[in-house]
């Protein structure tokens, strides 16, 4: 399993710190296709007498509806800001979806500042053998960041992370168009010809997130400078399994 999420500090009380996780964004590789799981949640840490953290995910993983996933309190067992800590269903217990996410802040060399070209823009309608009218294009401005994941032998893959674009409204102006939020994943590689693949899930809503249409974005530029700070995991081991 491999992927990014986002942790922020949520709070805090005299025994406990507490932070909120989103863009959960995480492949698993359990076949062809691959597995992809999103979701947000919040994670706990503190305690009284002895350390003890606690994740709780709601994730929908592949086609399925969202499902929660708890950890439980359990002691830390590693060095706080990684996590090491699994999270299940039905607290492992007969048959159980089980995640083990192993997650490590993700370097700022690793996370690279795009932008959008001016001609990029956002499409609407049926393509291909529907004969349905396209609507027309309409600009669409904004930034977003990839973060490397652990390339394989034929491929680089990287997060697609921190997506805020805005699609300019009918009288194409940015400052009345449709917000576009979310996150997905980039790879590119192959093993006789260079190839390179898109999946990502966005939100023009701030209550609906659906995966794109890859012909809905067209262009970005190269990386701006050197890249920002950004509060990620990188699940880089780990396992999922059903049991």
């Amino acid at each position: 399993m491999r992927g990014t999420m986002s942790l922020a500090p949520a709070g805090s009380d005299w025994l406990y710190d507490y932070y909120t996780v989103t863009d959960v964004n995480w492949t698993a590789a359990t076949g062809d296709p691959e597995l992809r799981i999103t979701g947000t949640g919040k994670y706990t840490i503190g305690g009284e007498f002895a350390l003890v953290h606690r994740l709780e995910l709601n994730l929908a993983v592949g086609n399925n509806l969202v499902e929660h996933f708890d950890s439980g309190s359990i002691p830390v067992n590693s060095q706080f800001p990684a996590i090491n800590i699994t999270v299940s269903i039905h607290g492992q217990y007969c048959f159980d979806t089980i995640l083990a996410v192993l997650a490590t802040p993700v370097p700022p060399e690793r996370i690279h500042p795009y932008r959008l070209l001016s001609d990029t823009t956002f499409q609407r309608g049926c393509f291909d053998f529907c004969d349905c009218l396209l609507g027309e294009e309409q600009p669409v401005a904004g930034t977003f960041k990839l973060v490397e994941l652990d390339p394989t032998a034929l491929y680089r893959e990287l997060a697609v992370v921190d997506v805020r674009w805005r699609v300019a409204s009918a009288d194409a102006t940015m400052t009345t168009g449709s917000p576009v939020r979310g996150f997905g994943m980039y790879r590119i590689g192959g093993e006789f010809a260079l190839q390179h693949q898109r999946r990502r899930s966005v939100d023009r809503r701030p209550d609906l997130l659906r995966h794109a249409d890859p012909h809905a974005r067209r262009a970005a530029a190269p990386p701006l400078g050197a890249p920002g700070a950004l509060i990620a995991g990188d699940p880089a081991g780990g396992f999922l399994s059903d049991r």
